[in-house]
């Protein structure tokens, strides 16, 4: 044991070396040894804090964050240092102390923390400059919640109106923190809440954030107290755009109740003259408007959005997508403004950015059908190479409703990027199970994919074919079933003899599936296969291919001994 008390000597020794690197070794060697073996009065802790830099302070207040319990006679000292002042360097100093504080706080120390920051008066504006104010504020919004006293809550909640917007944002950050007591206090609440309407843009971001974690802390519904709501109304009638969007703010802290109760504001937020307003109030709806009750009571003032006539400017458009997307937070909802959203899509002149809304809102109600295939193309036609990833992104969110459409989608794409067209067939794989009653119905429009210029395309037409030769109902008619399977066969066997190696081997696969599937159908296979070419089955990759598949050597065959 006198071994390591000699050793923290020593360390504590070289920490007083001018030299950053060995006292930053020193201090982190002193931190391993046990409690037992380490003097705190041996170790300047202030000292080091102030006359030191980076990383030997970060040491120290690694090895406070280790062993809290051996400087807890230090928290008074290192809160002395939130008065240092005169350069740049005051500010790191007084970092470190709150830092060091906030470790001690989070070690079991929180009480004696408050304790001290309380009762010494760091939290009483006319007795310290501005900085220490901030500072002691600071740390208390640190420790844990439960640790905060009435008393210093009450001090806190004092320098609201500070005359520093420096304090005022570190009140308001700490109240988002502990200040739960505070939301049924309707005179607190409604100082608070004023902080809404601020000219100074960091304090109303700050206590908008505030209110956004107080929410958090609180469960069920929060009551709105006559004061706020009195405030609320002084705020809608404001001619300055930031005080009516305190207004939206508010609403959305209260929740469902609120807004049904102040219904009629939010029809006047809905109509506001400034954009950024309208976007506000519709983002904030979107956690409620699930209510069938606050849906009807603002149904008509979203109507009215969809239904302008008017020529739209941009701001316009925004407003026209975020109601989109507003209203397809709820299938219910979705399925009543439905036909909006088909206006929207089927309108050749539309906004890009309602388009997507549009689709992601009829995709959600499965709403998505042959009228809006053209539409639906011409949103995939842009040489902005940003519009058309979103456009793809979007309809793979889509999903199963849009993937219906793809083969119907194929026979618009007329010399489109080749890019274009993989990206549909991307979204395919998914839900390649759910579509095969769909894809039966549509395989002649798969059929003319095997024409298309891009060898990728003509690949995947393929499997869909065979996916659809062998999905076939059991119920169909003869005469129907061998329709379609003779006019899947002969495309294949066409691309057969495509100029790219993997069109044809995918074409050779997809042909010795429908015949493992239906057997009655390979003597077809091989007489159109004769039909096209004097000997399919040179190919020894073929020739294998059949017969292991089918279990049926085929035999070396010439062309003239296939005609009748």
């Amino acid at each position: 044991e006198e071994e390591p008390r000699n050793s923290a000597s020593e360390f504590s020794a070289l920490i007083r070396i001018i030299t950053n690197a060995i006292a930053t070794e020193a201090i982190i060697a002193l931190g391993n040894l046990s409690p037992s073996c380490i003097d705190p009065q041996q170790v300047p802790l202030e000292d080091i804090l102030v006359r030191s830099f980076g990383s030997v302070r970060q040491a120290c207040i690694y090895m406070v964050d280790k062993h809290p319990q051996l400087f807890k006679e230090h928290i008074k000292p290192l809160c002395e240092l939130f008065k240092a002042s005169g350069d740049l360097q005051s500010c790191y100093i007084r970092s470190a102390a709150v830092s060091t504080l906030a470790c001690m706080s989070r070690r079991g120390l929180a009480d004696n923390v408050v304790d001290i920051v309380s009762s010494q008066g760091y939290l009483i504006a006319s007795n310290h400059p501005y900085y220490v104010v901030e500072a002691a504020v600071r740390i208390l919004s640190i420790v844990p919640p439960e640790s905060v006293t009435p008393q210093a809550k009450q001090q806190i909640f004092d320098l609201l109106n500070h005359r520093s917007h420096r304090v005022t944002v570190a009140v308001i950050d700490a109240f988002g923190f502990f200040g739960e007591q505070m939301i049924t206090n309707d005179a607190h609440m409604k100082q608070f809440a004023y902080c809404l309407r601020h000219p100074d843009s960091e304090i109303r971001s700050a206590t908008q954030n505030a209110l956004e974690r107080l929410k958090k802390r609180v469960d069920g519904e929060i009551s709105l107290t006559t004061g706020v709501e009195s405030l609320l109304v002084g705020f809608v009638s404001s001619q300055e755009y930031f005080e009516r969007l305190a207004a939206v703010h508010l609403l959305k802290f209260y929740g469902t109740r609120a807004m049904i109760k102040n219904h009629e504001i939010i029809s006047v937020l809905l109509v506001d003259p400034t954009p950024c307003v309208r976007i506000e109030i519709l983002r904030a709806l979107r956690d409620f408007i699930a209510d069938s009750e606050l849906y009807k009571l603002l149904s008509p003032a979203f109507v009215d959005i969809m239904e302008q006539k008017e020529v739209r400017g941009i701001a316009d458009n925004q407003v026209l997508r975020e109601t989109y997307r507003l209203l397809r937070c709820d299938s219910d909802v979705a399925s009543d403004v439905a036909k909006y959203a088909q206006q929207s899509l089927n309108l050749y002149f539309e906004d890009i950015q309602v388009k997507k809304q549009a689709v992601l809102l009829l995709a959600l109600i499965d709403d998505l059908g042959n009228d809006n295939v053209q539409s639906l193309v011409d949103m995939l036609k842009t040489n902005d190479a940003k519009i058309l990833t979103e456009v793809a992104n979007v309809f793979a969110r889509a999903g199963l409703p849009l993937v219906r459409l793809i083969p119907k989608m194929f026979g618009y794409l007329k010399g489109e990027h080749p890019t274009v067209k993989r990206k549909l067939l991307r979204f395919v794989a998914p839900f390649k199970e759910q579509v095969k009653d769909e894809y039966v119905q549509l395989y002649h429009h798969i059929i003319t994919m095997t024409t298309d210029t891009d060898s990728i395309v003509r690949k995947k037409a393929a499997e869909l074919l065979t996916m659809v030769a062998c999905s076939l109902p059991t119920d169909l008619p003869d005469g129907l079933t061998n329709t379609v399977t003779n006019a899947i066969i002969e495309a294949l066997v066409e691309i057969n003899l495509d100029r790219n190696s993997f069109v044809r081997r995918e074409a050779a696969v997809s042909l010795s599936e429908i015949g493992t599937f239906q057997p009655q159908f390979i003597p077809l296979i091989h007489k159109k296969l004769l039909k096209v070419d004097d000997d399919p089955f040179s190919n020894i990759l073929i020739w294998r291919l059949f017969s292991f598949r089918w279990g049926t050597l085929i035999e070396k065959q010439s062309k003239l001994n296939t005609k009748p």
